[in-house]
């Protein structure tokens, strides 16, 4: 079995998961549960990923597929961290800073704010909360930024998906043109 493919229900299911964790996002924002909400952000994001690797597949090279004791891990295996950095190597969300490196929010593009937007949601890990967030809280701020980043996450995403669309319908076939097909004409 191929590492990026799914089968439909499995494909079908991750972004039935996506709607689910967005209305659960907006729920706990709306309950003023934050760190909630940017855990459910995260999430959806995640799926999000995981299904737009599987239908753009083709389009990520084999060393760059994260392993697991040598082999190619399973999509479904995949964490968010190498959902993010596979994005990021495809040019599906585009970074310009390094992890290791100051935070620049000027200079920085939806892969990086995608990053923050991971941090957020390992913040539902208590160590990495003590580590990470100490005398820190998760605020209506924070949480409508991962949210922000979302929103501009799935319209990158959704924009290549929609020109690979626009491509295959306005493609000519034999005897067809683009004008004809706009226009409706054979």
């Amino acid at each position: 079995m191929k590492p990026c493919y799914l089968n439909e229900n499995q494909y079908n299911k991750l972004l039935e998961l996506s709607r689910l964790y967005r209305r659960q996002a907006d729920r706990c924002a709306k309950a003023k549960a934050y760190l909630a909400a940017c855990v459910m952000i995260g999430a959806a994001l995640e799926s999000d990923l995981m299904a737009f690797c599987h239908c753009y597949s083709n389009e990520i090279p084999a060393d760059i597929i994260p392993q697991q004791k040598g082999k190619p891990k399973h999509l479904l295996k995949w964490s968010l961290a190498e959902l993010l950095r596979v994005a990021k190597k495809c040019g599906w969300l585009p970074a310009k800073l390094q992890l290791d490196e100051g935070w620049d929010q000027h200079s920085a593009e939806i892969g990086d704010w995608a990053e923050v937007v991971r941090q957020f949601r390992n913040l539902v890990h208590p160590s990495w909360y003590v580590s990470a967030f100490p005398n820190q809280r998760v605020t209506k701020k924070r949480s409508e930024l991962c949210d922000d980043v979302l929103d501009t996450a799935q319209d990158h995403l959704l924009a290549k998906l929609y020109k690979f669309l626009e491509a295959a319908v306005l493609k000519p076939k034999k005897g067809r043109t683009k004008a004809s097909i706009r226009s409706g004409f054979r």
